[in-house]
């Protein structure tokens, strides 16, 4: 029983170990200038939409806080008549 436990686990292993191992044999075909290409001509599209929802958000916001200030300066006004 217990030798057929190791034997399990040593499969498990080499499995797990030549996964490991293909999975590197890929990697190394591609050196890092390729990965940084390939990074940012895949990533290009996602951050140009990333962007663009930036600067709407980023005018909503001004629009809601300039909205703010002046409910504020209205409610201020309105708060001294009636003191």
């Amino acid at each position: 029983m217990d030798e057929a436990l190791r034997v399990a686990q040593k499969l498990e292993l080499w499995k797990k170990d030549s996964e490991r191992r293909l999975g590197e044999a890929k990697k190394s075909k591609l050196t890092k200038d390729d990965w940084k290409m390939r990074e940012v001509t895949g990533e290009e599209p996602k951050v140009k939409s990333l962007a663009k929802a930036y600067e709407g958000l980023k005018k909503e916001v001004e629009a809601q806080k300039k909205k703010a200030e002046r409910d504020f300066a209205e409610f201020k006004f309105k708060f001294k008549l009636k003191i």
